[in-house]
């Protein structure tokens, strides 16, 4: 009858551990920690445990969503999905709607009034009122408004900003307010003493 070779169980003992799958000999450091297990290490080591996951990640690819291109997480068996479709089925979500894409940092969010909020120098500010600080060279005054022409809250170029004095709906362009201005000083300018 012949012997069977008996290999060490992969649990740690003293400062050293054998990985389960290349089985080699090493520290404790060289294991991620798992709470789960009887020794609270991982049984494969770091290069390992990387290694088998990204196996198991190329054996997903991409959602299987028509349309969706995120990379697919979760069990092959029951349908390779992205986060998002993931935790929708979960949900009872409609697979079918179109996922809202996460902006790259920098780029900013919409608020709920519908304006492009951007972290500038540690704060959040509308893109808008910066854009037309910018293009006045000075901070905007509390009752100036910058107007989008278009009517789009999210189109801030400078040429479709106008500025506006009160808040709108009520509120006027400030070119026009200065010609009604400059009409005014006209007719009443003279008369200033008596009035």
């Amino acid at each position: 009858m012949g012997t069977m070779e008996v290999v060490p169980m992969p649990y740690a003992e003293g400062d050293r551990k054998i990985c389960s799958a290349c089985r080699a000999d090493l520290p404790v450091s060289e294991f991620n920690r798992n709470k789960k297990a009887k020794d609270d290490l991982n049984n494969q080591c770091k290069p390992c445990s990387r290694a088998s996951r990204n196996r198991y990640r190329q054996q997903l690819g991409i959602c299987t969503i028509e349309g969706c291109t995120g990379r697919a997480v979760g069990r092959v068996r029951i349908g390779a999905l992205c986060n998002t479709h993931y935790r929708w089925r979960q949900q009872g979500k409609d697979l079918s709607a179109p996922i809202r894409r996460r902006r790259a940092n920098g780029e900013g969010n919409i608020n709920i009034q519908g304006y492009r909020v951007r972290m500038i120098d540690g704060r959040n500010v509308k893109e808008h009122r910066h854009v037309m600080e910018q293009v006045l060279g000075r901070p905007l005054e509390p009752f100036e408004s910058p107007h989008h022409k278009n009517g789009v809250r999210t189109d801030n170029r400078p040429e479709n900003l106008e500025l506006w004095v009160v808040n709108q709906p009520k509120g006027q362009r400030a070119i026009d307010l200065l010609a009604w201005a400059e009409e005014i000083v006209a007719r009443y300018g003279p008369e200033r003493d008596k009035l």
